[in-house]
């Protein structure tokens, strides 16, 4: 049974992100970042800038110069690409279901099992 919860969460918890890659070339995507229409406080993010390399972390501020996170300060005219991570409430309903799903049916072979040898 412990399995079964184990599988479960490990479903679940796959389930439940979607990232979605800003598809812009540096110079739009710095104007855009600047513009507030890529990233916002409380965003998760990987970016990858020429100074820094890749960063994940979620954004404590933005302005016209850096985007925060809690221990990182990436230069906005450094950023080359960003993905953001978000809750995708569909993809986590149907984990949930599917979570729920896989706890039943272990459940249930776990009673057969207990029967049979009863």
């Amino acid at each position: 049974m412990a399995t079964a919860v184990l599988i479960a969460a490990m479903v679940v918890a796959g389930g439940c992100m979607s990232v979605q890659k800003v598809d812009l070339p540096p110079k739009p995507l710095q104007d855009e970042i600047r513009r507030g229409g890529v990233v916002a406080v409380g965003d998760s993010v990987t970016v990858v800038s020429t100074g820094q390399g890749e960063q994940t972390f979620v954004v404590t501020e933005v302005d016209q110069d850096v985007i925060r996170g809690a221990s990182v300060d990436v230069p906005i005219d450094e950023v080359v690409s960003v993905e953001k991570r978000k809750v995708d409430p569909v993809r986590t309903g149907l984990a949930a279901y599917g979570g729920l799903y896989l706890a039943g049916v272990a459940g249930i072979l776990v009673y057969w099992l207990v029967a049979a040898l009863i």
